[in-house]
């Protein structure tokens, strides 16, 4: 249902259906924000709604969908704190939040999140320091921090080990430390 022009929001009646596990909304103005409800459509794997103008923050209940392996909102305006009930999604392996204006720091809660090989907080304005704890994200092939000012500390070691994972100081930003970023001194200098 991408690219359709919809604009009346993420209609709630989706919530009516346990077994829907695709809504794929992207690029459509929707201008609303994210019914809390969809955690009743307890099957959904995949929930895209990128560029669709949504506000609000996003909601605490989206840690209730166990099989939700894709999760972007991307492009928005959604602000408020990444909510630490995401570390419960532990089939999740996308999370896109890029391009928001989101704030807080980094939960800690997301280590928990094994299968994770996607994360995009780019351009946001998330503070604090990088938490070591996502050291145990082992599957991790792209981290994507840049755009985020308030940001700090150092990538940690375990993360620099990962043959799956390329750090790039363009995508993590100068002002979080990564020892093993390979164009660090291009982009920092």
């Amino acid at each position: 249902m991408s690219y359709n022009q919809f604009t009346e929001g993420i209609p709630e009646e989706f919530c009516d259906y346990p077994e829907l596990e695709f809504l794929i909304l992207s690029n459509n103005p929707l201008g609303s924000t994210i019914p809390s409800c969809l955690n009743e459509a307890k099957k959904l794997r995949d929930l895209e709604c990128h560029n669709c103008s949504l506000t609000g923050r996003v909601p605490e209940e989206i840690g209730d969908l166990n099989d939700l392996a894709i999760f972007d909102v991307a492009g928005n305006s959604l602000f408020g704190t990444i909510p630490t009930e995401l570390g419960e999604l532990l089939a999740l392996q996308h999370l896109k939040l890029q391009d928001n204006s989101m704030i807080g720091t980094i939960p800690t809660q997301l280590a928990n999140v094994g299968d994770l090989v996607t994360l995009n907080l780019t351009n946001n304005a998330f503070s604090g320091s990088f938490p070591i704890e996502l050291e145990s994200l082992v599957k991790l092939e792209s981290l994507l921090l840049a755009g985020n000012l308030g940001l700090g500390g150092d990538i940690p070691q375990d993360l620099c080990g990962l043959n799956t994972l390329e750090l790039l100081a363009e995508d993590i930003g100068c002002n979080v430390g990564c020892g093993c970023c390979s164009d660090t001194a291009a982009i920092c200098s």
